[in-house]
């Protein structure tokens, strides 16, 4: 299946007796005698949901800790670049559930649904899932310097920091620059993440940081994504609320 070319990912054949579900593909229980009437072709997704929560057996997703949802998952951007074209295709399977209208029953993580929809995520996601980190850095980008405790370096920039870096600890354990914003030309900055934190600049840091701190974005996400537009324009997914995205996963 990962060699099919777009179009057949596309296909929504519904035939006689599979009740109204349309399917990209037919399945076959080789031995068993099964006639695909919707349960082995549902099943195949069942199967896969099943295995996703199974870190043990598809490394590709990661749970986590919600105070909103509970228990969420969110693609593992520690995954190896040997393992995205696997995630790639998993992006390919999300889409064809998608187009056949089967919900996988996964609870997605507020940032990644976000994400899906093209919306941008912040401070209220973050402390949903990292409440101490998202009420630190509101502080600090209230605040500025004069509210920087002798713990916030090691906590917001990673182990071993004895001050604010231009980098932040995201939700998931990675430590990604901040970008700097330059107030004359508007034109976004990179220093060097091990570069000290200005005091005049501890607010623009903050609330830069918070947007990378609660993005899910990384190399598994961007791999899902090259998977899922091969089966749904993304342009069609930036049409739908975070609520609305739920509902077709």
């Amino acid at each position: 299946m990962s060699l099919w070319d777009d179009s057949s990912y596309r296909l929504g054949y519904i035939g006689r007796g599979h009740g109204g579900q349309s399917r990209a593909f037919t399945v076959v229980l080789s031995g068993e005698g099964v006639h695909d009437y919707g349960g082995p072709y549902r099943a195949v997704f069942e199967s896969l949901v099943e295995e996703l929560q199974r870190e043990n057996v598809l490394p590709y997703l990661v749970a986590r800790d919600d105070a909103l949802r509970g228990r969420v998952v969110e693609l593992n951007n520690f995954c190896e670049s040997n393992e995205l074209s696997r995630v790639r295709f998993l992006g390919i399977l999300f889409g064809i559930a998608m187009r056949g209208g089967l919900e996988l029953g996964l609870e997605l993580s507020t940032s990644m649904v976000a994400a899906l929809c093209g919306e941008s995520v912040g401070l209220s996601e973050l402390k949903l899932v990292s409440p101490v980190v998202a009420n630190r850095l509101e502080v600090l980008a209230h605040e500025g310097s004069s509210a920087l405790l002798p713990s916030d370096p090691e906590l917001l920039c990673g182990p071993g920091a004895t001050s604010l870096k231009w980098r932040v600890t995201c939700v998931d354990g990675r430590i990604m620059p901040v970008l700097r914003s330059d107030d004359v030309h508007l034109v976004p900055l990179s220093p060097p993440p091990s570069m000290d934190v200005d005091d005049v600049d501890v607010e623009a840091w903050a609330n830069a940081a918070i947007h990378v701190a609660a993005s899910s974005t990384g190399p598994a996400f961007d791999a899902f994504v090259n998977g899922l537009r091969r089966v749904v324009p993304l342009q069609m997914l930036e049409l739908f609320s975070t609520v609305e995205m739920r509902g077709l996963l």
